[in-house]
């Protein structure tokens, strides 16, 4: 195995430390350029009543964009505190005289940044070095007050809502009183309807068997002058077609001596009509024509 000299291996680890420190240099140059410290920048100031949550590097957005970063916070012999943050030139227009800055969170526990706000676009611009007001943002404290003031009146609602369910003279009390009361009427109906339905079936079933024993008691007898009383049609049915058959062998001899004693008797009278006496019986009547004078004439 072969050694190098010891020239040649420091020259080596000086090389590599080099090219490491050259790494991080480009690393730190990459990262400062994209948070905008190549960018030429306005230096503004923002005058704030306290320098909590504020911080060197806190971005400064415009409408979520990040436009510039705080550069230096200084408390002044006044007791005010002097926030210097630098806004990228490109940027700088969107910045009026009007604007206000405000301290804001990304969320409730997120990072603070100072947001910039401007209603009046025609107002001037601001110029370099000049102070703009920084509100102080919602902590926590003032956001769980709010909660806090707008859970109230809603806790004291639920609790005279309960108070109110839960006093004896309540109505809710009092219905539910009449709830059972009325259950329980329910309840002894239901009862009587039961024992009203078990009676009537009873009634029911006793009548049936009483029916159905006398019919099981008269039913033969019935049948019985049922059977006689079609036999005895039967006979006089039978009776009437041989009387009627008989008659019907009878009958032609019968109105055959009708007719001849009918002639008969037509033949004597008109023997009768020829002797005088009974000639002039037996005269016709003339017709009364109704002339009276001409009669008598």
């Amino acid at each position: 195995m072969t050694t190098l000299p010891r020239p040649a291996r420091a020259r080596r680890l000086w090389w590599f430390i080099a090219l490491a420190v050259l790494g991080l240099a480009a690393l730190l140059a990459a990262r400062l350029w994209l948070q905008g410290w190549f960018e030429p920048s306005t230096p503004i100031r923002l005058y704030a009543a306290s320098g909590s949550d504020l911080k060197p590097g806190m971005p400064v957005k415009f409408r979520a964009f990040k436009i510039g970063a705080v550069q230096s916070i200084t408390l002044k012999d006044d007791a005010h505190v002097d926030v210097v943050a630098r806004i990228e030139n490109r940027y700088l227009k969107f910045i009026r005289q009007t604007s206000l800055a405000r301290l804001s969170k990304e969320g409730l526990i997120g990072n603070s940044f100072i947001s910039i706000e401007t209603s009046d676009t025609s107002a001037p611009a601001l110029g370099k070095n000049a102070y703009l007001a920084l509100m102080p943002g919602t902590d926590m404290e003032v956001i769980a007050q709010q909660v806090k003031d707008q859970v109230d009146p809603v806790i004291a609602e639920l609790h005279t809502l309960l108070a109110g369910l839960n006093h004896p003279q309540g109505p809710f009390q009092q219905s539910l009183r009449h709830l059972a009361v009325s259950t329980g009427k329910l309840n002894d109906t239901h009862t009587q309807l039961n024992s009203l339905l078990r009676h009537t079936d009873t009634l029911i079933d006793r009548d049936a068997r009483q029916t159905l024993t006398a019919i099981n008691r008269d039913l033969p007898a019935v049948m019985r002058q049922l059977n006689a009383t079609t036999q005895a049609t039967q006979a006089a049915s039978q009776s009437l077609n041989d009387a009627m058959q008989a008659s019907a062998t009878q009958l032609p001899g019968l109105i055959r001596d009708s007719r001849l004693l009918i002639q008969q008797s037509n033949d004597t009278l008109d023997g009768l009509r020829q002797h005088w006496p009974l000639k002039q019986l037996s005269a016709p009547i003339a017709p009364d024509t109704g002339d009276i004078h001409g009669a008598q004439d």
